[in-house]
């Protein structure tokens, strides 16, 4: 038998075959596409990580490496204790230089200055030693931090000098209420002052709790209220929630932070924008120098 071409025909696609095809294709291309913004924040999240520890370590040797720097009389603990930033008067002699001066120079990365570390400190009374919070910042506006990102007097506070907030209440959720996070709120203290704007989802606050000896660290996770345009009140990132069930309230408890950036850095002009500038904190402990340089 001769086949003639109509015996080698064979059955095409159907239209409605090519548009499921056409359609399929198109939600695994969605499904792909969705993969890479995910996995590029996972990576930018893993460096921040690396090069926040990374950091933190060299500040740590460094700290360590250069105690003498760091007087017993740098950081008074006639409250009975010191809590806070390296302070902005005159130091020891000879230079008669303020803390803040002796380290600016060092707080910026000089092989990247995308980078520096900023340091919080908690001294016991007449303790000869002291806890050093490292704060790592990220540049988030600009390509890096600049010489007067760490230059401040007592009049005008740059970017990378940690800024004292006051909380009022830390509080555990409470399920029945429908809470569903940890709860920190924060006061304003009057209309000229900056902590309110300085908070920003993902920023660590470092605690002063007047039930705990040392301070304790947290991270802002959402505002309880996101359409109020300076929030006070702050869910709890988890993993650096509270611990146990505690519930503090009608408190005045000293906190530090760094925050997002101020383009403004004058007192009264305060203009905080972008994320925060805190990728990590991290914890250590270093040797004072006595008054008259004993060790």
């Amino acid at each position: 038998m001769i086949q003639t071409p109509n015996n080698l025909r064979r059955r095409g696609f159907t239209f409605a075959e090519i548009l499921f095809a056409v359609m399929i294709l198109g939600i695994g291309f969605i499904m792909i596409a969705g993969v890479f913004p995910v996995a590029l924040q996972q990576a930018q999240l893993t460096r921040a990580d690396a090069a926040a520890a990374a950091i933190s370590e060299s500040a740590s040797r460094w700290l360590s490496n250069n105690s003498n720097v760091l007087h017993t009389d740098d950081f008074p603990t006639t409250a009975g204790y010191f809590f806070g930033p390296p302070l902005l008067t005159p130091g020891h002699p000879p230079d008669n230089l303020s803390t803040w001066e002796h380290l600016r120079g060092n707080l910026i990365i000089k092989s990247d200055p995308r980078y520096a570390w900023v340091p919080v400190i908690f001294r016991e009374q007449n303790a000869s030693e002291a806890i050093v919070f490292l704060f790592v910042c990220e540049s988030q506006l600009d390509a890096s931090f600049i010489n007067a990102d760490v230059n401040t007097t007592t009049s005008l506070k740059c970017t990378l000098y940690p800024r004292v907030a006051t909380v009022t209440q830390l509080a555990a959720a409470k399920p029945l209420l429908g809470q569903l996070a940890d709860r920190i709120t924060f006061k304003q203290q009057n209309a000229t002052d900056p902590s309110p704007n300085m908070l920003a989802t993902g920023a660590y606050v470092v605690v002063k709790r007047s039930d705990k000896t040392f301070p304790n660290i947290y991270r802002l996770g959402n505002p309880v209220d996101p359409t109020l345009s300076t929030p006070l009140e702050w869910e709890l990132m988890p993993g650096h929630d509270l611990a146990g069930d505690v519930d503090l309230t009608n408190a005045t408890l000293p906190a530090y932070m760094i925050g997002r950036r101020n383009i403004t850095p004058d007192l009264n002009q305060n203009s905080f924008t972008g994320p925060p500038q805190d990728i990590g904190i991290y914890q250590t402990t270093i040797h004072l120098t006595s008054e008259h340089g004993n060790q």
